[in-house]
């Protein structure tokens, strides 16, 4: 063996001080002795040749948008001896910018210029090796805003925000149009209803769709109760109530009604007196029971209680003359009594005063009319509101004469016919003091005729009357003449001829030519007269003209006829009297 040695074979001998000399000596062992020999030794070469460095870019990824800045540590090494280390190596890409997009993805890493560390390049046959830069998609949110809307409004145009957006870039880097749809119809009940964004893509970001909510709220109603009135007495009427906010459109299926949407009824405070009012009308339990509504304002009102009308007719009266008089009375209509209500009133309950009448005592006067007078409604829940008047009259009083019975002899003059009275008024209150004198006028009369025969002759009322204060009821009487003859007689008046004799249908002759007689039918001819003396001054029953040719100087001829008896008189009238 021979000792070589050489600088150039340490592991770091540099290929720079390549070739190294190997130097030998030291021959030994074999078969040969060394003193045998005069040895020469001669230096050999060794040279150190680069070794291969493998040097690759590390392969990365980036979220588009991002830029990459390479520290020149991203690499990776292969070959490097005795430990050494590589600084640093240039590093770049197309992709490290913020706009590189995810469709040229990847992007080449490429690698260069090593330096640094403990190594020495000229050591080294160094081979690049690129790595690759991925782009990923940046995460794009889209979600859509959040609305709000009222039942039975019609859905609002939707918004959507959009989150992650690179480069200052906007919608315009995505394609497609963006769609925002919800379940919800304007009809749909309250609630909450996904708004869900859709329709847009990008191949540089990832896109998260948000969905937003669309809440449909309550519609406000306002409910104003309407002001109510009612006569005293009667039931009190429905309260009713406007309302706002109903929702009212066929073209969308709604059609709510205040029946539909709300529950319960207003109120009032109690009371049922006018001058207890007016009396508030309340919410009472009046709420809204469906959902799609909040009854959130409510604005109150009154019921007014009015006067009831009274109607108060007075009834017709009378009197008799000279009495006092009757009480004024009336007859109501509207007096309530509802006992429902707990109202029972009377007239003497709701009415005061009394009614009047018009001055006067006589009948003539009247009809006295009959007035309100001091009446009046003394309570409030009444108006007196119609008052129909009426009359009193004053009827007259009876007055009865009877006329007293009178007689005479025949051929004397008449006595006075006098009379009794009963019913003139005296009554100092009414400031009556009535007297036969004073409330009579005119005189008695009888039937006339002077003979016995003829009588009794009638007393009757003649001219006598009343006042208008009275009634008069006469009861007659009779004058009786009286004569010296006991049977009847046939009579003429004083200075005439009587003849005298039972009339028993004899004919009795009366010559024509030295008296002047009229006759009447009626017997009242102050001539002549014929009285049988039975007191029926009616017993004539007929009488008949006939001519009489035997009369002197022309005259005519009377046939008397009585219903007991029966004569013939011949009375021949002269000279045409």
């Amino acid at each position: 063996s021979v000792n070589l040695a050489s600088l150039g074979a340490a592991a770091d001998a540099g290929v720079a001080g390549s070739p190294y000399d190997i130097t030998a000596s030291a021959a030994t062992g074999g078969t040969f002795t060394a003193g045998n020999y005069t040895i020469s030794y001669v230096d050999g070469a060794l040279g150190v040749t680069p070794a291969p460095l493998g040097i690759a870019a590390n392969s990365a990824s980036k979220t588009y948008g991002s830029a990459v800045s390479f520290t020149g540590s991203e690499f990776s090494s292969n070959g490097l001896k005795n430990g050494e280390t590589v600084g640093s190596v240039s590093l770049a890409s197309l992709g490290a910018v913020a706009t590189a997009g995810v469709a040229d993805s990847p992007y080449d890493i490429t690698a260069s210029a090593a330096t640094g560390g403990t190594f020495n390049a000229g050591n080294y046959t160094i081979s690049y090796v690129d790595g690759a830069l991925g782009v990923t998609p940046a995460p794009l949110g889209i979600a859509a805003n959040s609305a709000t809307r009222l039942y039975g409004d019609a859905n609002p145009a939707f918004s959507a925000t959009y989150t992650g957006f690179q480069n200052g870039e906007t919608t315009a880097a995505l394609t497609g149009a963006l769609a925002l749809a919800t379940p919800a119809v304007a009809a749909s009940n309250v609630g909450d209803y996904a708004i869900i964004p859709s329709g847009q893509s990008s191949m540089n970001y990832t896109i998260n769709y948000v969905d937003g909510i669309l809440g449909v709220t309550p519609v406000v109603l306002l409910v104003a109760a309407d002001a109510q009135s009612k006569t005293y007495g009667t039931s009190d009427p429905v309260l009713t109530f406007g309302i706002t906010g109903l929702v009212n459109n066929p073209a969308l299926g709604i059609v709510d009604t205040a029946g539909t949407v709300l529950s319960g009824e207003l109120t009032r405070v109690g009371g049922e007196t006018v001058p207890g009012g007016p009396y508030a009308i309340s919410k009472g339990t009046l709420t809204a029971t469906n959902s799609n509504y909040t009854l959130s304002s409510f604005t109150g009102n009154n019921l007014t209680i009015t006067p009831a009308p009274l109607t108060v007719a007075a009834d017709a009266q009378s009197k008799t003359y000279g009495t006092s008089d009757p009480a004024l009375t009336f007859g109501t209509t509207g007096l309530v009594n509802n006992p429902a209500l707990g109202i029972a009133d009377t007239v003497d309950s709701v009415l005061s005063g009394a009614l009047m009448r018009g001055s006067g005592e006589t009948v003539l006067g009247g009809p006295y009319a009959i007035t309100q007078g001091t009446l009046a409604a003394n309570n409030s829940n009444y108006t007196l509101s119609s008052f129909t008047g009426s009359t009193l009259a004053i009827t007259p009083a009876p007055l009865n004469v009877a006329a007293n019975p009178q007689s005479k002899l025949f051929g004397a003059a008449d006595p006075v016919l006098t009379f009794g009275a009963t019913g003139p008024v005296n009554n100092p209150a009414l400031g009556i003091a009535d007297t036969a004198d004073s409330v009579l006028s005119g005189a008695l009369t009888r039937v006339p005729g002077e003979s016995a025969l003829g009588g009794p002759y009638a007393i009757t009322q003649g001219s006598l009357a009343a006042n208008s204060n009275y009634i008069l009821g006469f009861t007659p009487n009779n004058l009786i003449i009286t004569g010296a003859a006991a049977e009847p007689i046939l009579g003429f008046n004083a200075g005439q001829i009587i003849f005298t004799g039972i009339i028993n249908n004899d004919y009795f002759h009366r010559p024509g030519n030295f008296w002047h007689i009229s006759l009447n039918y009626n017997n009242a001819d102050p001539g002549f007269d014929v009285m049988r003396g039975t007191n029926d001054l009616n017993s004539r029953s007929s009488r008949g003209l006939n001519s009489c040719d035997s009369v002197s100087g022309g005259g005519y001829c009377e046939t008397w006829s009585f219903p007991e008896q029966r004569e013939k008189v011949d009375k021949k009238k002269v000279d045409g009297k």
